[in-house]
């Protein structure tokens, strides 16, 4: 195997969620320092889209060579068309699905400003320098600095958020929703919006039956919000 096709599998198994977290950390840790890296990611999950999208429109083509084939010719047409039909409905349905999810996602999701950065922090110096990058979109160097503080024992929860936070703005949903699990639920900070953001990643994930199963945090400002997504799916 070639250091290409190499590159490919990992990505695929990367976006298909398939790393072990030493693995998928690993990943993600040269993935923010490699911009080709990210170039590459980015395109193959594209290419995935594509191909999930399309892969309805492939089937019915097989399906239609098939039919023509002198091999199947006893097969009925009526058969060929039931089984085409359902096809379609399949197609359709996970299409609208998709698209529905999509919609509710855009209607919903929130952009988190970030916390302001004081004039002087020296204490906290390398905290707020990631906080700056996190404002200006640059969300991997944000990760990557964060991460370096995580051993410090210091802004656990607030650590576990942003970095959450980062992963979800860069569509790294999986990652996102292991940090935001990892937010101390009685947080007052930043425990009901862990679980906001944690509702929206699952969304993009299409797992909406954990979005069925989320057990909101009393008094949550989401709460209304989440029940409107859940409304919205049943």
């Amino acid at each position: 195997m070639d250091r290409r096709e190499a590159l490919f599998n990992q990505i695929e198994s990367y976006l298909r969620d398939e790393l072990t977290a030493d693995e998928r950390s690993a990943f993600e840790r040269e993935m923010a320092a490699n911009t080709d890296l990210q170039r590459e990611v980015r395109v193959q999950r594209d290419l995935q889209h594509a191909i999930e999208l399309n892969g309805v429109e492939s089937t019915i083509a097989d399906v239609d060579r098939a039919y023509h084939s002198p091999k199947i010719k006893s097969l009925t047409w009526v058969k060929i068309a039931a089984g085409l039909a359902i096809l379609i409905s399949v197609g359709i349905w996970a299409m609208t699905r998709a698209s529905h999810t999509d919609k509710l996602f855009a209607e919903h999701v929130t952009e988190e400003p970030g916390l302001p950065v004081p004039m002087s922090s020296e204490a906290s110096f390398e905290f707020y320098d990631a906080m700056v990058d996190f404002k200006m979109g640059k969300y991997d160097l944000a990760i990557e600095k964060w991460s370096l503080l995580e051993s410090s024992g210091r802004f656990n929860d607030t650590l576990d958020y942003f970095i959450g936070v980062s992963h979800f703005e860069l569509g790294e949903y999986p990652s996102a929703v292991e940090r935001f699990e990892l937010v101390n639920a009685d947080s007052e900070k930043f425990g009901a919006k862990a679980q906001w953001y944690s509702v929206l990643a699952y969304l993009k994930l299409q797992e909406l039956d954990k979005i069925r199963e989320v057990k909101v945090i009393p008094d949550s400002p989401y709460a209304e919000r989440i029940a409107e997504i859940r409304n919205a799916l049943d």
